[in-house]
């Protein structure tokens, strides 16, 4: 899958969760559902983010709108997926983010 449909699903699971796609899509932006899905179930996204509910990580939903404004969103969400490092967790710990 390529970088940018990452992002793209990403937003799609969030958007499973109750959230508009126009968050962070143009509307004439083309979304594989059930790619999503399956990418966010493959590399075990669910462990640590839930779409609606913060858990180690933060929700699909916080990110969506974390994301929302930033006119370089998909790279900065991309890289951070494909780039080793280390994410701060809510107890303060740290740990390595998965790559995907």
């Amino acid at each position: 899958m390529p970088k940018s449909t990452f992002f793209r699903s990403l937003v799609i699971v969030a958007s499973s969760a109750g959230l508009s796609l126009a968050l962070a899509l143009p509307a004439s932006a083309q979304v594989d559902v059930e790619a999503a899905r399956l990418l966010f179930k493959q590399n075990e996204c669910g462990k640590c983010h839930n779409p609606t509910k913060n858990k180690k990580g933060p929700s699909l939903r916080k990110t969506a709108r974390d994301y929302k404004d930033k006119a370089n969103a998909e790279q900065e969400i991309i890289k951070h997926l494909t780039t080793p490092k280390k994410v701060k967790l809510d107890d303060g710990t740290e740990e390595d983010h998965q790559l995907v």
